[in-house]
């Protein structure tokens, strides 16, 4: 506590809590002919989206010009009397630069003046980070699908998760990772969690799917995007994650209108599916069906010089087709429609009252609606998916900044967004209709003939404000250097909530008929049967939940940039707090009075399901405080983040420049983590239902429970009972269950007993409002350091050159260790000795504490074989007690049911290992996490060129080699594998949405170019370029073990037949060519030009389903020795599951005035 305190005391108010940079700074030096610094010098910035700026030179010469929006025409002029007036112009700004522009006044009169063209520099001498920087022109010129994710695979080391050909996966948001980030896998479940995003500063990440955007954009509204993906000894960055910077456009004193029209449609589309693919397992690509793009923005002066305006109106109309999906061997459900319309509005209004106070407001929205969303065979219609709000997702900016002499700049900034939306059954938007399940149809069906099938909804609100304050101080001459220190606060409070009347089966209830396996026995004969079944249904309901999951995060930091002579150093600390719980709430049950509730349930049962689950308010709690070996305290995360930094102008003439950045992380924390759960706020009531009178309502002499698969007497399992004797009298048996199971719970259980088994969860029947807020504790924490964020570390060393003007060249070495890991491990607590009266073992089941007695937890059982067979038929031998394989000739070649043989690969002859007798096999609920000391590391260089657009022509390029390694280290219980992952090449999976196979992200190597050659006549041509390794595809089978040492334990294991990457896709590679014609046409232009996406019509599989070979299953022979007893197939093992989206041809035109 007394250095949080410590800390505190020194910092004063800090920024962002990501890398929300959403501008540049001018500075420079003033000199005479003679080297002289001049000081008083007048020095007056002028550009086309802001009034005149006036600054005066220090002591040492010294002027500047902060926070200014990312533009390629400022000016710059300089007067001192007894001095011939200098002008430069055409300096250029670009988020996150500082451009340095020194002036040399020759003695003259004001009246002369020297004017000329800046050569802005293109190596910043100050900034450590690595990334790139997107300016409208390129983002306007480059042919591209025009959305961020795709400008995001232009950076060097940026890896995405799928290739958007023309348009085919606009719409949807991609995953996206770099420099062997694999925070989704160790923090939170969402690839790329440290990912952040931000809108003109607004910090615009959402809060629950961590890594992803709040919303999608117009593609026309940026000025400007800045990708960050490492080095920020800039203490304004929090993570280790990308971060993606967008700065929209702005008005200006003259009057602007642009718009565009683009046409993407599958006349213009090729096939590249081969009957060598199709026997692969191709069955199709997703191909475009028709994308138009169009809009327009505007903006200019209300008040010259005073206040601007700009806004902006766009749309994206997307209709392409889904990959078929899979239903089983030899079976597939065709591609559907799977439209989008994306809608998005923008306003922003500038405001320069005063000569050094500038004011923004920003509100934009963007609305996503989809038809057929998470269309299946059980669903083939889909959802209706939309925004929480007319107009979309939301996103509110207000900010004031204003410099205080020459030295002083205070920044205040309010934000709100909220990435709510919700979805609804395309056949039952009003959820008027009950929610029926056909088990043999395997489809959701009409509960009547006269309505329609329905199924569930969701609905969520992820609101998020943050408060900010910036202070920056400026000082040419303390200690004979020039200091820029940085310092301020942050608060952010994100939310996800849930209403219960707005998401999951809203109608209360969900009906399960038409069964096609045994279920229960309804005839009371000891047997079960399907033919029993006829008739019979089952009705669930349940409380209607709801939720409110919060985050909320402090951010302080301080910061020296320090410049002496040729070197400039960074020095900064950073402190993030970040805490979780959860807000009241609401849950309700019963929907007596609503059209689905009343077609099936009549009111005197509903008036008696009314008191037995009731409606219930759900009070907050705070987040999980069950420390073990320290002070309890709520779930948090306290972390300090020092950075620093260094630049050496090698040459002194900001041409060769060496960069040094030393940086620490944390991480985001998601809403609600680790909060504690009260126990009680749920509950689920099953009936078994036979509707004998054939009416469809549920009458009380219809409904059943039945005995549990663990009943006392054996051959009463599964037998149905009555419910109810009597309308609203329980039966004696139901009586009996209830009151055998306690009419309470055990620990944290409700009901989870043989007697009463699925009939009832998750409340008390005879005491429905009681709600437990202790018992619900079932995670605990090993210390304060089993509750704090990991860490990543990281070292980026960087030389960059410039070779001509606009033209630089540059190497980045990269370093970087994740570690501060956490495992999660059986726990025993004293405390609750009565849920496990029998046990006395350890109270921590630890890789690292040996079992009472020694040995280890996890022992030897058996040696891979060599070879095994999976599909075909085993046969028996008495003789020997082995089991004799044969192809199953029923089927055909290549079927993996007729059966084959498979080799075990690398692994063959090696141990695989099972739980020893010394692990437990008593059960617990409880769980606590520790700090692990398992780690990844890793190394990459990346080889960039950068060619401002200047002499007709520009280009961005960049070549990547990287390694990454996982290493164990003392946390594992299960060696089997550990030859294979341990120190061994990691991957990070990603991808698995949108009916996509996951995919398994590493690649060795990147290669990626934009360029663009302005030819004569008019005439432009641009194109990208890339090209990766293939997506990994590990290779794996399923062992399990008849004589397994301790089966009751576990007796099966996943054994890797070799490293996670020695298989591979082919290489990827795509390339995209656009030719433009522009035509002046007074102050404007108009432009028309034609994409090609896919230009070699490239093919290469750049999806695949596991090669998991099927499941094992190994047994003793009469001597003792292994013998492989039965097999289980997995239907797509090594099959193909998508190849890189055909060419296409994008028309398009747009115009600039």
């Amino acid at each position: 506590m007394k250095k949080f305190i410590v800390v505190l005391s020194v910092l004063l108010f800090a920024v962002t809590l990501t890398a929300q940079i959403r501008t540049g700074n001018i500075y420079g030096k003033i000199t005479d002919t003679e080297g002289n610094p001049l000081p008083g010098v007048s020095v007056v910035l002028r550009g086309p989206q802001i009034a005149p700026l006036t600054t005066v030179t220090s002591a040492t010469g010294i002027y500047r010009f902060v926070a200014l929006g990312p533009s390629s025409d400022y000016d710059i002029a300089a007067e001192l009397t007894g001095f011939k007036k200098a002008t430069q112009t055409g300096v250029i700004v670009q988020i996150g630069s500082n451009v340095e522009i020194n002036l040399i006044l020759e003695v003259g009169t004001l009246e002369e003046q020297i004017t000329v063209v800046a050569q802005s520099p293109i190596v910043d001498t100050k900034k450590t980070t690595v990334g790139a920087n997107i300016g409208k022109e390129a983002m306007q010129s480059l042919p591209s699908a025009r959305d961020p994710w795709v400008v995001l695979q232009l950076a060097p080391a940026v890896m995405v998760d799928r290739e958007n050909v023309g348009g085919n996966e606009s719409g949807q948001q991609s995953g996206f990772i770099a420099r062997g980030d694999t925070s989704g896998a160790r923090v939170s479940g969402n690839q790329g969690a440290n990912n952040t995003w931000s809108v003109d500063g607004i910090d615009v990440t959402d809060p629950a799917a961590l890594g992803g955007s709040a919303g999608y954009y117009d593609f026309d509204m940026f000025e400007e995007l800045n990708i960050t993906v490492g080095g920020a000894a800039d203490v304004t960055v929090q993570t280790g994650g990308i971060a993606l910077n967008m700065v929209t456009r702005r008005g200006g004193n003259r009057l602007s209108l642009a718009g565009r029209f683009y046409l993407t449609h599958n006349y213009f589309q090729s096939t590249n599916i081969t009957p060598e693919l199709q026997a692969k397992g191709v069955l199709d690509t997703n191909k475009i069906v028709n994308i138009k793009d169009y809009g327009f923005n505007a903006g200019g002066p209300l008040i010259k010089d005073i206040l601007w305006w700009w806004g902006s109106y766009g749309v994206q109309d997307i209709d392409f087709l889904t990959l078929p999906s899979r239903t089983g061997i030899g079976t597939y459900t065709p591609p559907i429609h799977d439209r989008n319309y994306l809608d998005n509005y923008n306003f922003k209004l500038n405001a320069q009252v005063l000569p050094n106070n500038r004011f923004e407001a920003l509100i934009t929205a963007g609305a996503k609606e989809k038809f057929g969303r998470d269309s299946s065979p059980a669903t083939p219609e889909g959802n209706h998916q939309r925004g929480k709000y007319p107009f979309g997702s939301p996103i509110v900016k207000l900010q004031d900044e204003h410099v205080f002499g020459n030295n002083f700049y205070l920044s205040a900034k309010y934000t709100f967004n909220d990435a709510g939306f919700m979805w609804r059954p395309v056949t039952d938007e009003e959820t008027a209709f009950p929610v029926v399940y056909d088990n043999t149809q395997s489809r959701y069906v009409a509960w009547k003939s006269d309505i329609k099938a329905s199924w569930g909804s969701y609905g969520v609100e992820r609101p998020r404000n943050n408060a900010q304050l910036q202070a920056s101080y400026f000082n040419d001459t303390l200690f004979g250097m020039s200091h820029e220190f940085k310092a301020g606060v942050e608060y952010s409070h994100k939310i996800q909530r849930t209403y219960a009347n707005d998401t999951g089966t809203i109608q209360g209830f969900n009906i399960n008929t038409a069964y096609n396996t045994v279920r229960v026995d309804t005839n009371l004969d000891g047997t079960r049967t399907v033919g029993e079944m006829a008739g019979w249904m089952r009705t669930s309901l349940w409380r209607r939940t709801g939720s409110y999951s919060i985050a909320q995060q402090y951010a302080a930091y301080l910061q020296d940039t320090i410049v002496k002579g040729n070197f400039t150093f960074q020095l900064g600390l950073r402190f993030d707090k970040q805490g979780s719980s959860a807000g009241a709430y609401s849950n309700d049950a019963i929907m007596t009075g609503t059209p689905a509730w009343d077609m099936v349930f009549p009111a005197d049962l509903s008036d008696y399901l009314a008191t037995v689950l009731t409606d219930v308010d759900v009070e907050a709690v705070t987040g999980n405080d069950q420390i073990v070996g320290g002070a309890k305290r709520p779930y948090q995360w306290n972390v300090f983040s020092p950075r620093f930094g260094v630049t050496w102008d090698v040459t002194g003439d900001g041409k060769t420049v060496a960069k040094l950045a030393l940086s620490q992380y944390g991480d985001i924390m998601g809403v609600g983590w680790y909060t504690k759960t009260p126990l009680g706020t749920g509950g689920t009531i099953n009936y078994y239902w036979n509707d004998t009178n054939a009416n469809k309502m549920m009458d009380w002499s219809e409904l059943y429970w039945n005995n549990s698969s663990a009943y006392s007497v054996v051959a009463d399992r599964y037998k149905v009972y009555q419910v109810f004797s009597a309308p609203g009298v329980l039966s004696a048996r139901a009586q009996e269950a209830l009151t055998a199971a306690g009419g309470i719970y055990a620990s944290d259980a409700y009901y989870n007993t043989p007697t009463i088994g699925a009939n009832l969860s998750g409340f008390k029947y005879d005491d429905p409002d009681n709600i437990d807020y202790v018992g619900g504790v079932t995670t605990y924490f090993q210390g304060r350091s089993g509750m704090e964020s990991s860490r990543t570390r990281e070292i980026l060393l960087t030389l960059e050159r410039e070779i001509l003007a606009d033209f630089s060249a540059s190497v980045n070495l990269s370093y970087r260790k994740f570690d501060h890991d956490k495992i999660e491990l059986r726990y025993y607590p004293e405390e609750h000795a009565s849920d496990y009266p029998s046990y006395t073992g350890l109270e921590i089941i630890d890789p690292t504490v040996a079992p009472p007695g020694g040995g280890t937890w996890y022992v030897q059982a058996g040696t891979i074989p060599d070879t095994y067979h999976v599909g075909g038929t085993f046969t028996f031998d008495a003789a020997t007690g082995n089991y004799n394989w044969a192809e199953n000739t029923a089927y055909a070649v290549g079927d993996p049911r007729r059966g084959r043989e498979y080799s075990s690969g690398n692994a063959a002859g090696r141990p695989y290992y099972l739980p020893g007798t010394n692990y437990p096999t008593t059960s617990t609920n409880y769980t606590i996490r520790r700090l692990s000391d398992n780690f990844y590391s890793y190394y990459g260089v990346d080889f960039v060129l950068n060619k401002r657009l200047s002499k007709k022509w520009m280009m961005n390029a960049s070549v990547t080699w990287q390694a990454q390694k996982s290493y164990w280290g003392n946390d594992w219980f299960n060696e089997t594998n550990k030859w294979c992952q341990d120190g061994q090449p990691y991957g990070d999976w990603g991808g698995a949405a949108s009916g996509k196979q996951a995919a398994l992200m590493y690649t060795r190597w990147m290669v990626k170019f934009t360029g663009l050659y302005q030819l004569p006549w008019g005439f432009n041509v641009s194109g990208t370029f890339n090209a990766r390794e293939g997506w990994k595809v590990p290779q794996y089978f399923t062992l399990y073990d008849y004589n397994a040492p301790n089966s009751s334990a576990g007796w099966g294991v996943t054994v890797y037949k070799d490293r996670d990457i020695a298989y591979a896709l082919p290489t990827m590679y795509n390339l995209t060519l656009r030719l433009e014609k522009k035509i002046n046409m007074g102050s404007g232009r108009l432009y028309f030009m034609a994409d090609m996406f896919n230009v070699l019509n490239s093919n290469m599989p750049i999806r695949s389903y596991p090669l998991n070979d099927g499941t094992v299953y190994l047994q003793n022979n009469l001597a003792g020795a292994d013998t492989q007893r039965s097999s289980s197939i997995y239907n797509y093992t090594g099959l193909l599951s998508e190849v890189l989206n055909p060419r296409i041809i994008r028309l398009g035109a747009r115009f600039e005035f």
